[in-house]
């Protein structure tokens, strides 16, 4: 799960635990429950932006485990130094309780957002086992749950039934990683709940991430102040 106090723990291990913590055709901005659409997200299914909603989970994904430690967004979500992926940006997942951040963003761009997920890859000189360390991920992932994502206080439902995904990626890790891994090509896997949102109209908007952990109840939250400009 993305939650940081349990990366930095669970370095050199299999198992990477962290709140990541949380992608068509341009249908319409939205503008809140009385908008012209219905629902703040794309749905499962589109194909937001001409691209399928698991390879927005896939790039997602490898944003988190390839940025250097020092602009991670698992270390500062605060941070919002956005994703440019054409006409999407990625919002940072929460990492902790009551957090809260600012971002800019074109009005012509939707918005990958991540409640929560988990990643795992394969120990260093270790074998490489795509199902195994899908494993790991899956097994992660099943300490989360009541997924909240919402939008000027609109909330996207069936969040687990619908934008949850999995898979396994490649990707070069740079020698900065916040994972303490050797730099180079690394496997990872990963199972997650991606939602993309539709482009919004100009003004400020509200956008609020949150999962809760079986294990111990505990709740990661985050609340970003979107300022949408024209």
């Amino acid at each position: 799960m993305f939650r940081i106090d349990q990366v930095v723990l669970a370095r050199g291990r299999t198992r990477a635990a962290a709140s990541i913590v949380a992608f068509g055709l341009l249908l319409g901005a939205f503008t809140g429950a009385a908008g012209a659409v219905e629902t703040p997200e794309f749905p499962r299914g589109s194909a937001p932006f001409g691209v399928s909603y698991l390879r927005h989970a896939r790039h997602y994904s490898r944003w988190l485990f390839v940025t250097p430690a020092a602009t991670n967004p698992l270390a500062d979500p605060a941070n919002c130094d956005l994703r440019d992926v054409g006409s999407l940006r990625f919002l940072p997942p929460p990492t902790g309780a009551g957090q809260s951040n600012t971002c800019t963003v074109d009005s012509s761009v939707g918005l990958v957002v991540v409640p929560a997920g988990a990643i795992a890859w394969p120990d260093p000189g270790e074998p490489y086992d795509a199902q195994a360390i899908l494993a790991e991920a899956r097994a992660n992932f099943a300490d989360l749950k009541q997924f909240v994502v919402t939008v000027d206080g609109v909330a996207v439902r069936h969040l687990r039934r619908d934008f949850e995904f999995r898979s396994v990626v490649g990707t070069n890790v740079p020698d900065d990683n916040l994972f303490d891994l050797p730099a180079g090509y690394r496997p990872l896997a990963f199972d997650t709940i991606a939602v993309v949102l539709r482009p919004l109209s100009p003004g400020h908007h509200e956008i609020v991430t949150s999962v809760t952990y079986r294990s111990d109840g505990s709740t990661l939250d985050l609340t970003t102040d979107l300022n949408v400009v024209a």
